[in-house]
């Protein structure tokens, strides 16, 4: 009866182990890109998955190393058309986002840190976006639009254009790291 036991509960552990490889996986956040809402050193559970909507946070290959992941925001879809304002609001289709993310104090934190940046860093960056999305005039089929929630710190869209949506591994369920701060997204 033991040994069947084993074997059962065995099983049972390698069915989980098979299913979390193809259905979820884990990343960390590995710099203040979303902060204050992912800080440093967050870690995350995330489901795998192509259906995405605004404002989810995705997981997504780093445009640079592909051996990194980046931690970032959805703030733009397929055929959507989308203007970033200098005041690091996001317009879609002539509508402003409504970023519930964004307290009145992280504004405020981000305005006063946005006179400390240089305004050629900042407009480089916008140029940036701007130039990728006059490519298409909307997003194409095929690509997303991400922003970190840190805007005045976070290399995203802003730098290096839309990102093919088969580079997002999936978006965040779960922080599982530190453990006093675990909660679902």
């Amino acid at each position: 009866m033991l040994l069947i036991g084993l074997v059962v509960g065995a099983s049972l552990f390698a069915i989980w182990i098979v299913l979390f490889i193809f259905t979820m996986g884990t990343a960390r956040v590995i710099d203040d890109s979303m902060d204050p809402t992912l800080p440093e050193g967050v870690g995350l559970f995330y489901k795998r998955t192509d259906n995405l909507k605004l404002g989810d946070v995705v997981i997504l290959t780093s445009p640079d190393d592909t051996r990194y992941q980046q931690v970032r925001r959805v703030v733009g879809l397929p055929g959507q058309k989308v203007d970033y304002l200098s005041d690091n609001s996001v317009v879609i289709d002539g509508v402003i986002l409504q970023e519930t993310y964004f307290t009145q104090e992280v504004k405020q934190t981000q305005e006063e840190r946005l006179e400390t940046v240089s305004m050629k860093q900042f407009l480089e960056a916008t140029k940036s976006l701007t130039e990728s999305m006059i490519e298409a005039d909307k997003i194409p089929e095929d690509m997303i639009l991400v922003l970190g929630d840190n805007r005045l710190q976070a290399y995203d869209s802003r730098y290096y254009g839309l990102v093919p949506i088969h580079e997002v591994y999936g978006k965040a369920d779960m922080m599982f790291w530190p453990l006093k701060k675990i909660k679902n997204k």
